[in-house]
């Protein structure tokens, strides 16, 4: 069993026969596929380096924790980088950015409190070092990379490359669910089926299901209407899709996989798009239709709180910045230079 399923499982000799291999099962069945993937990676990633530091991560000391943040934003020593990365849980020498910081000490505070440890990472003294560092950081020109929001004026042109074949089909159809629909994340695209498609009239309604803020499979329906609901029969008339995934890849001989795309095929297929429209296709990605939803409804006047019915946000900070980045292009008082 991997550390990422220890963090929730552990049996002792009271429990009957089975019961490891049960709820195994049922954390694995319950658990995002990427967050297994993220949890594992991350600590394998501790145990290299705390291997290579001579010191303990389970259980990690304050000590610890705060010698791991100062040398993955001032720098490792110059053996152990490079030691991390011929061990491949590095990708490349240098600091890391402070988002990966935390993320990585998340992982290992997960670990702690599902066995039962001394949470150093709850330590006041921790959470005053790891706050300054995130300061740090940002004064040290530090900025969350973030993915260009795809507003209608950028869609466009994305849209009219999409051709008239199976593939062109699906990639529109794609591309108008995940906006429209609310701006929805890749896993959701890909996660998309058939049997919660529910057709009203001339436009669907589409059930979400499991999301990454609802997981209790109850995350509500959202409109797949207009413009998207026409891409949508077309792409799965011309597929002959009545059930399963309904985004799936286009063999070279003109047939249909029976298995959905994967969430990272659908980035790809949006930066292929991009780069087909004449755009640099590095700023671009997946999240740059959710992004681009939120931004144009700011554009467009649309109140937050009805793009959050839609985009099913639960941070109403994070989907704020995108509406407020809409409203602010609208707002008279930027174009007080038009006056002189």
């Amino acid at each position: 069993m991997s550390d990422a399923q220890q963090m929730i499982v552990s049996g002792g000799p009271s429990l009957p026969d089975g019961f490891v291999d049960a709820t195994r099962r049922i954390l694995e069945e319950g658990t995002a596929a990427n967050t297994l993937r993220a949890y594992g990676a991350d600590l394998r990633y501790w145990s290299a380096w705390s291997e290579l530091r001579k010191v303990s991560c389970q259980p990690c000391s304050v000590d610890a924790a705060i010698m791991f943040v100062v040398d993955h934003l001032d720098g490792l020593p110059a053996e152990i980088d490079a030691e991390l990365c011929r061990r491949k849980v590095k990708s490349t020498t240098g600091p890391l950015a402070i988002s990966t910081i935390r993320r990585r000490v998340s992982s290992l505070s997960a670990l702690h409190r599902a066995k039962g440890l001394p949470n150093p990472f709850e330590d006041p003294r921790f959470r005053l070092f790891l706050s300054k560092a995130g300061r740090a950081a940002a004064r040290r020109g530090y900025a969350p990379r973030r993915k260009s929001a795809l507003v209608l004026e950028l869609l466009q042109p994305l849209m009219d490359v999409c051709g008239d074949d199976l593939r062109g089909k699906r990639d529109l159809a794609l591309v108008l669910f995940a906006f429209a629909s609310g701006g929805r994340r890749r896993s959701e695209v890909a996660g998309a089926v058939v049997e919660r498609l529910v057709r009203h009239g001339d436009d669907f309604v589409y059930e979400m299901g499991v999301t990454k803020t609802s997981q209790d499979g109850d995350a509500g329906t959202v409109p797949v209407a207009g413009r998207a609901a026409v891409a949508m029969d077309a792409w799965l008339s011309s597929a002959g899709i009545t059930k399963g995934p309904i985004f799936r890849a286009v063999l070279p001989d003109g047939t249909v996989s029976g298995r959905a795309l994967a969430p990272g095929q659908v980035n790809r297929i949006v930066k292929r798009l991009a780069a087909g429209a004449g755009f640099d296709p590095s700023p671009f990605g997946a999240h740059s239709l959710r992004s681009g939803f939120m931004t144009e409804t700011g554009l467009q006047g649309v109140s937050l709180v009805e793009a959050m019915e839609l985009s099913l946000h639960s941070d109403i900070r994070t989907a704020g910045r995108y509406h407020q980045a809409g409203r602010g292009l609208k707002n008279k008082a930027a174009r007080i230079l038009d006056t002189l």
